[in-house]
């Protein structure tokens, strides 16, 4: 409902208001008395009256309360709405209160459990209740435990259901708008910095999950840092002209993928010029943990809040020792691949059309493998090891199994695409054959 729908008649007692609310009468009167809000009216008798409005109101302070906001702050909150002509409830819709919650919400403990129940919310598209659910685990845990448990961990369940064909785009989608909407939510309500030094934030080209970074950055802000987050997808030059103007103290970077892990290197050898450390995390690298050596940086581990308090020790830290930079990088072969991976795809597409026993395989999924193929030869390029895409190789293996196409068209595509790089870059290729025929 939005303001206007309200009645603003005033004709409920303050008992009527104490059992919808829960509130106890002295809370009441010290809001009206601290911030007049609400302001309810009077009868002929001296005895409060207040409205369906005034109610209303009272619920949406509260909500407010549930997500960490202090009341002083949700008051200040509303007026501000309403200075500029806003509608508090169309911009922060009025959510069920608490007392009305299923009954198996009650006397539930375990941040696992809580999990649970909000990924089947969001699994059957329920936004209603999947937003009471984190009105409850807000109201009874801190922002860094509910934020580590549902969102970090939960996405993370949500995204391997996807790969293992459990859930659908649609469902994961749906679940990480949710989650962005109530951290922006927090960090837009974070209490004011004291801390004087800078961090910088984001993730490298072609990175476009950026929650992670989010979270650091809700975390580091409740802790009373500068944060400047500069979200998914940033072109090296981009990073490059932000570090001139903002100055950072530190920067972090975050990498779901052997690809973006690799654009890491360019970045951490640009910071050891500038003196600036970088810090990094992902989890490309709790999967392959030799990148850890590859990458210019410090490597802060999978957990959220103990990456969170090494920035800050690094932050307190004023004799850094920066680490060398990398030089494995196949930079004569990466060109060489790159302006031809066009035409090797072509190839590789009627190589198979000649020698698949399979029948027709469908060409979008197959455009989908050449892309996540593509990149991640790039990547062990730029790392100095084709070894490393076997993570890769078993995604495209397990992806092929999803779609129940045999695993035997695999080992065909290894054989078409070393063939087609031999035919268009020769020796320039050589290393991505010869390790294509060890496959």
């Amino acid at each position: 409902m939005i303001k206007s729908q309200f009645n603003t008649i005033p004709r409920y007692n303050l008992s009527v208001v104490m059992q919808e609310t829960e509130l106890k009468a002295d809370v009441l009167r010290v809001w009206e008395k601290r911030y007049s809000l609400p302001n309810p009216k009077r009868s002929s008798g001296g005895h409060r009256l207040y409205s369906e409005f005034d109610i209303a109101t009272i619920k949406w302070i509260q909500n407010r309360q549930k997500e960490g906001m202090a009341v002083g702050r949700a008051v200040k909150l509303w007026r501000q709405i309403d200075k500029d002509g806003g509608d508090p409830f169309e911009v922060y819709p009025l959510m069920v209160f608490l007392s009305n919650v299923d009954d198996d919400f009650h006397d539930v403990e375990s941040l696992d459990s809580l999990r649970k129940m909000w990924i089947e919310a969001c699994f059957v598209f329920d936004e209603k209740r999947a937003d009471e659910i984190l009105s409850l685990v807000f109201s009874q845990f801190s922002i860094e435990e509910s934020v580590t448990q549902i969102f970090h961990i939960g996405l993370a369940e949500i995204g391997q259901a996807w790969y293992e064909g459990k859930a659908s785009v649609q469902q994961e989608h749906f679940a990480s708008e949710l989650a962005m909407r109530k951290v922006h939510a927090l960090i837009a309500e974070a209490p004011n910095k004291h801390r004087e030094k800078n961090i910088l934030i984001g993730c490298p080209e072609n990175e476009f999950h950026s929650f992670y970074p989010l979270l650091m950055n809700l975390v580091l802000r409740y802790r009373g840092w500068q944060v400047v987050n500069l979200g998914a997808n940033v072109p090296f030059e981009d990073l490059k002209n932000t570090i001139e103007i903002v100055k950072p103290d530190i920067v972090f970077y975050s990498a779901m993928r052997l690809n973006t892990a690799s654009y890491l290197i360019e970045i951490g050898n640009f910071l050891i010029d500038e003196e600036i450390p970088l810090t990094y995390g992902g989890w490309i690298f709790s999967q392959i943990p030799e990148l850890v050596t590859r990458v210019p940086g410090n490597y802060l581990g999978d957990d959220l809040l103990k990456a969170a308090g090494m920035i800050e020790s690094l932050l307190l830290n004023d004799e850094q020792d920066l680490p060398n930079k990398n030089t494995y990088i196949e930079k004569e072969s990466i060109d060489s691949f790159e302006a031809n991976q066009i035409k090797i795809e072509s190839l590789v597409e009627k190589n198979l059309d000649e020698k698949s026993s399979l029948g027709i395989y469908p060409l979008k999924d197959l455009r989908i493998i050449h892309s996540f193929f593509a990149d991640g030869i790039m990547a062990g390029l730029t790392f100095g090891d084709l070894d490393l895409l076997k993570l890769d190789v078993d995604w495209i293996a397990g992806y092929l199994e999803n779609l129940n196409i045999s695993t035997s068209f695999l080992h065909l595509y290894f054989d078409a695409y070393a063939e087609a790089v031999e035919e268009t870059i020769g020796e320039d290729g050589r290393l991505i054959t010869d390790w294509l025929r060890h496959l």
